[in-house]
């Protein structure tokens, strides 16, 4: 599944001279499997030109390891927030509170199965949204 990028922006205008903010946030289910090759991916990011805010994993009643690792992780990263209500809503309801939850410019949307194998992913990939921005 691809990564999806959205802007949120300050009111729709580009403050100049800051760096852009970016959360990456995912719903999670039963992702005890690949959580953690997930959050070291993020986690190795180059930050160029944006600001990496915070990383959200928003746990949707999984049964196995997903919480325990998520919460190895968070002692290792302060940018790691956990939302753990322990029940199964569904992932448009968990997405729901993650767009009403964002203060960040920029929400990078992914999904635990997911790899960034390159250290540049949140650079290049929405690239050509920042410079549509002028941000780079």
């Amino acid at each position: 599944m691809e990564n999806r990028i959205f802007y949120k922006g300050n009111e729709g205008m580009i403050v100049k001279n800051r760096i852009p903010t970016v959360t990456v946030a995912i719903s999670a289910f039963n992702e005890g499997k690949n959580i953690d090759t997930f959050l070291k991916s993020v986690l190795s990011q180059k930050e160029k030109k944006f600001k990496l805010e915070a990383i959200w994993v928003y746990n949707d009643g999984s049964r196995d390891n997903t919480v325990d690792i998520i919460k190895s992780f968070i002692t290792k990263s302060t940018k790691i927030k956990l939302f753990d209500d322990k029940k199964r809503l569904g992932k448009s309801a968990r997405l729901n509170q993650i767009y009403q939850s964002l203060k960040s410019d920029f929400l990078v949307q992914s999904d635990a199965d997911t790899i960034w194998s390159h250290p540049l992913v949140l650079y290049t990939g929405p690239r050509k949204l920042y410079s549509t921005l002028r941000l780079s």
